[in-house]
């Protein structure tokens, strides 16, 4: 690496940008590959592939990075459309279940994100999902939540009542998705 990390971090910045133009061509063909693997290692820890990925696909001209980085940012955002796929069917199974019971539910933080306020659903990546029900509702989310398959906690009252102290209920396993869920209660943490 040869240049600054906080440079790097400006470079990463400018990248990701959709409302400006790429960063200068000379600036990026001067990049040395210890550079490019450092911008590489700040995109991975904050989940950026997909998002550097459809940047870079329609950059002109074509960015001069590394074919295994360009490579590597395919292949997450390939999964993260798979992702979304996912993520999304099991929102919307979610929600009719929880709909047919009289529970209303929120989704929040990344399933309530990617498809409302991204332009495609597959630049957030997810590793859960998590929706909200009323505290009230919890034992209820529950029963349809175990009815729709979901991998649900063997004592549902010890799990409300940590969960009731917590800020959601453990996470559950939703096997026909491959996702785990999150059931929070409240939508801000209390403060002590």
């Amino acid at each position: 690496m040869k240049r600054p990390i906080e440079e790097l971090k400006a470079l990463l910045m400018a990248l990701m940008a959709l409302a400006v133009a790429d960063p200068d061509p000379a600036t990026l063909s001067d990049l040395s590959d210890g550079d490019w693997h450092a911008i590489d290692a700040m995109a991975f820890q904050h989940r950026l592939y997909p998002w550097l990925h459809m940047r870079a696909e329609h950059a002109d001209p074509q960015w001069p990075m590394p074919d295994a980085l360009r490579e590597r940012w395919r292949r997450a955002y390939q999964a993260g459309v798979i992702g979304a796929l996912t993520a999304k069917a099991a929102i919307v199974r979610l929600a009719s279940g929880f709909a047919d019971a009289g529970v209303p539910m929120v989704a929040l933080k990344g399933a309530q994100l990617a498809f409302f306020d991204y332009p495609n659903e597959a630049l957030r990546p997810m590793r859960d999902v998590d929706i909200l029900v009323a505290p009230d509702d919890l034992p209820a989310a529950l029963s349809v939540m175990g009815a729709l398959g979901c991998v649900i906690p063997d004592d549902r009252d010890a799990a409300i009542a940590r969960a009731l102290r917590e800020k959601h209920v453990d996470p559950i396993y939703f096997p026909a998705f491959d996702r785990h869920i999150e059931l929070h209660h409240r939508a801000l943490l209390q403060k002590s």
